[in-house]
């Protein structure tokens, strides 16, 4: 494949997404679900739609400062054009990495993408979280601009970043060929219902 590999095939190969805002209202009924991540250590709690499905992946996606991870893949309804995945992370220490290594995370995902996306640089909105603190921002394929979409591929990238008080990070990967739909307001809601059991 050439340098020039379109925005939402190297988003396949990243991993995450961050925090968004609080409080999103839809209609559609959620239901609360707990994922063991680490027997009698770790477990998330977040709340799910309730046609969507989530799983638990055998191995996480690699992530910087933690040796640990865990993949969370939803699976929407069968009419949806799109894929949802958390990545999940926690120290050795339970203690949070710094805001500068948080901010080089971020920093460093979106700057593999942008030379493949429309926009020039990363906008992103910052979300205030109950331990924590992340942002997001939605980035564009302009390989896929005005034309014909494949079924495999996805004009929208949105990536989500989350930093938690307790040593947790939680990165999310959202590709779909709409924004500002209801389901993007679901995993908006998704991702900030995440807690952490310890």
């Amino acid at each position: 494949m050439s340098n020039n590999k379109k925005l939402s095939v190297l988003a396949m190969f990243c991993f995450f997404s961050f925090v968004l805002p609080l409080g999103l209202f839809s209609q559609t009924r959620m239901n609360s679900e707990t994922i063991v991540l680490q027997r009698r250590q770790l477990s998330i709690k977040l709340n799910v739609p309730q046609n969507w499905r989530v799983t638990r992946e055998q191995r996480g996606t690699p992530i910087p400062f933690f040796n640990q991870t865990y993949n969370l893949r939803f699976e929407l309804p069968s009419n949806e054009k799109a894929v949802f995945l958390i990545t999940v992370g926690r120290t050795q220490t339970g203690e949070p990495i710094t805001t500068e290594q948080f901010d080089r995370l971020v920093e460093g995902r979106i700057s593999t993408l942008l030379p493949h996306a429309v926009e020039d640089t990363a906008s992103y909105k910052n979300v205030t979280i109950n331990s924590g603190y992340g942002r997001y921002c939605t980035l564009t394929d302009s390989s896929l601009v005005n034309k014909q979409i494949p079924p495999d591929e996805y004009l929208y990238l949105t990536m989500y970043f989350a930093n938690y008080n307790n040593g947790c990070l939680v990165f999310a990967t959202f590709l779909a060929d709409e924004i500002d739909t209801e389901t993007f307001n679901l995993v908006l809601e998704v991702l900030s219902s995440i807690e952490f059991i310890l």
